[in-house]
């Protein structure tokens, strides 16, 4: 389509005319009334309709990331209900996917010393705002190596949340990115039949949580083989999504994982069998769970209850092998409304004390594979690490002879006052 001419009134008309019926009509540089109001244009030069410039990303002051109205970190809007891309079908706040992708930016950086992160995956990935998250903080972090920013990919159920990432990526100018559409556990997208799942150097995830819907035929009929640990019982999928991501990723590669606090601690202590114990057991066996962070509570729109963020990597460094690193971060956060925001210093104390993986009192715990047999495979972080002040218990003997004294000098107060009520002719 040909330009408008420039300086019209013809120009103005027809552009706000396109607008209001969002049709897009290439303007000249600079001109339109979309760049006169502020409403900016694309990279291919067209005017943004009303719609895109409401949900045109803006840089986050804090954290130099685009955010959008309602959303999350380069969301364009909330994901519909039923998304699986997000817990229970609700939005991720834009702290916890910060928080979230901050949990593993260290092991980024690992990585960036020993090579270029090429690839990163999210099988529900929503309206693609973890992966966005990670994008922008590789570029700020590097702005002179932005040409090897990792590539995104990422697959979603909901078609009107896959159209929204796929937006997103365009907005963001992300065209090495790539999506897929329909259920990842029961038809993987980027997977091949005879060639078997594409690999991954870093996989990012917020699963729905408890999703329910998959029995053990299912499992077990996998043509991927992607459960080798076990069946997920047919109420919670959690260990269905973790078993899927590790069969995602490469021989080095790691994972962070929200998801609910009770899948790292359902079924321990109990004498009956329990699948997701059991799961736990065969990967904490097979040292594959690098460790566990405990969020504070009330930080998702969709429901009060904490979760965790779930370390996954196979290829853990040998001075690390038969660890586990429980960091309980469940205090870092300020009370706002409608929803609890996680603090800076919170982020900034886990990153830091898993880079130096290390115990530290009412935070971290490094644990050993003996401590966690002993606890019989829970590794709720709660469990390690208490953030409350310890009590002090007092010997028994001590209490008794304080007991003692106070009795003594009860009776000699008594004996005193009934003296002086003696005295003064009181007495009964």
């Amino acid at each position: 389509m040909q330009a408008l001419p420039t300086n019209s009134r013809l120009h103005g008309q027809r552009a706000r005319t396109a607008q209001r019926l969002e049709l897009p009509i290439k303007l000249q540089a600079g001109q339109g009334p979309g760049r006169r109001r502020g409403g900016g244009a694309s990279a291919a030069g067209l005017p943004l309709t009303p719609a895109a410039r409401l949900a045109q990303p803006r840089t986050c002051r804090r954290w130099r990331s685009r955010c959008s109205p309602g959303a999350g970190p380069g969301l364009l809007a909330p994901a519909p209900r039923g998304s699986r891309a997000l817990a229970g079908g609700g939005v991720v706040s834009c702290g916890v996917a910060r928080y979230g992708f901050h949990a593993i930016r260290c092991q980024q950086k690992w990585s960036l010393q020993r090579g270029t992160c090429e690839f990163l995956y999210d099988p529900t990935c929503g309206s693609g705002g973890l992966l966005i998250k990670a994008r922008l903080l590789f570029e700020g972090r590097h702005s002179e190596q932005r040409g090897q920013a990792p590539h995104l990919f990422g697959q979603e159920l909901n078609a009107v949340t896959y159209a929204m990432a796929k937006m997103n990526m365009f907005l963001h100018d992300y065209t090495d990115s790539s999506f897929a559409s329909g259920d990842t556990l029961k038809a993987p997208g980027f997977a091949g039949k005879g060639a078997g799942l594409r690999h991954f150097d870093y996989v990012v995830a917020n699963p729905m949580w408890n999703q329910d819907g998959y029995d053990d035929g299912f499992y077990e009929s996998d043509e991927f083989h992607r459960f080798p640990h076990g069946a997920p019982p047919r109420s919670s999928a959690d260990w269905a999504w973790a078993q899927h991501i590790l069969a995602s990723l490469n021989d080095t590669g790691r994972a962070a994982v929200v998801l609910d606090t009770g899948a790292v601690s359902r079924g321990s202590g109990s004498k009956s069998a329990n699948k997701e114990r059991d799961i736990r057991r065969a990967l904490v066996e097979a040292d594959l769970i690098e460790g566990v962070v405990l969020l504070p509570e009330n930080l998702f729109y969709n429901t009060s209850a904490p979760g965790i963020i779930l370390l996954l990597s196979r290829a853990k460094p040998a001075a690390r092998r038969g660890q586990f690193l429980l960091i309980n971060a469940s205090q870092y956060f300020v009370k706002e409304k409608p929803k609890n925001a996680l603090t800076d210093a919170g982020i900034a104390a886990v990153a830091e004390v898993y880079r130096a993986w290390e115990t530290r009192p009412k935070l971290a715990r490094v644990v050993t594979l003996e401590e966690v047999r002993a606890a019989d495979y829970n590794l709720s972080p709660s469990q390690f690490v208490e953030v409350a002040d310890p009590v002090e218990h007092r010997p028994l003997a001590e209490i008794l002879a304080d007991l003692a004294t106070a009795r003594s000098e009860r009776e000699r107060a008594d004996a005193a006052l009934a003296e002086a009520l003696a005295k003064l002719g009181l007495e009964e």
